[in-house]
């Protein structure tokens, strides 16, 4: 498997992309810099050395973002991306490269590689993922999770559809972006324009475009979420085996967040961020 290592650098609310070459596989297109891992090198020394060959800069430590394994028919790349926040000198095209600062709400209308496009939706979420049910709602939750800025995943549990479209009303009212909070009922989720987490099918892509995640627990729902489109993966429900989960994480092309003791674990093994569950009160 080659190991490539992505840097996004992000300066003012603005990421730099640089244009591959044309003569290059997927040229002309759009990517955040980077490059092979050379053997022996840490993922950091790569990035160091890769953006002070390619745009200039030097950085100082880099966040990792998530890991995505994607399998072209002649070779499978592990694409490793890494937030920069922090760096000196300007950046430009040291290779001759086009390179650009665009909005970051704004990358989505670039053309890029298939493999660097499923973080793009992911890049501005948060690293837990905390997974409560509507009637668990409580002020101290609510609070937590809107200073924290988690992802919430709130589950219907009990409640009527009218509860609990009140309930996910509240919470969105509370957070500071509607991405951030998923809600397991795709029509509620259309209506009040937040995320979906669930089944998934062909239909959901039609219309309004709203984030869709899928829990998983084995690679046969991986390999269903990703043919069915999905834009982010919940790695919950299996086991505490570290050998396990790393196989099941490289069968991910899509961004994950994993079933973990911590945060750490959860970027140890690839993953964007961590589930946490709310425990249920009797």
């Amino acid at each position: 498997m080659l190991q490539v290592v992505a840097g996004i650098i992000r300066r003012a609310g603005k990421v730099c992309i640089c244009r591959r070459p044309s003569d290059k596989h997927e040229g002309d297109k759009w990517e955040f810099p980077g490059g092979k891992i050379e053997p022996g090198e840490t993922h950091q020394e790569a990035l160091y050395r890769e953006l002070d060959e390619e745009v200039g800069i030097q950085i100082g430590q880099a966040e990792p973002l998530c890991r995505l394994v994607y399998r072209y028919p002649e070779k499978t790349v592990c694409l490793n991306f890494m937030v920069i926040d922090h760096f000196s000198n300007e950046p430009w095209g040291k290779e001759g490269q086009p390179l650009q600062w665009v909005d970051q709400n704004d990358l989505a209308s670039f053309t890029f590689p298939k493999a660097n496009f499923p973080v793009i939706k992911v890049l501005s979420l948060p690293q837990q993922c905390r997974v409560v049910s509507a009637e668990q709602i409580t002020e101290n939750i609510l609070s937590g999770s809107a200073q924290n800025a988690d992802l919430l995943c709130l589950q219907r549990g009990r409640q009527t559809i009218v509860e609990y479209a009140e309930t996910a009303a509240n919470l969105l009212s509370n957070l500071p972006c509607a991405d951030h909070l998923l809600v397991d009922d795709f029509a509620l989720a259309q209506q009040l324009a937040c995320g979906y987490f669930g089944g998934i099918s062909d239909s959901m892509h039609d219309g309004k475009k709203i984030l869709l995640a899928q829990i998983c627990s084995n690679a046969s729902q991986i390999e269903k979420a990703i043919n069915a489109k999905a834009d982010v993966l919940l790695l919950d429900k299996i086991t505490d085996s570290s050998e396990s989960i790393s196989q099941l994480m490289d069968f991910c092309s899509l961004p994950v967040y994993l079933q973990a003791a911590n945060i750490v674990q959860a970027k140890r093994l690839g993953a964007k961020g961590v589930i946490l569950r709310e425990q249920m009160n009797d």
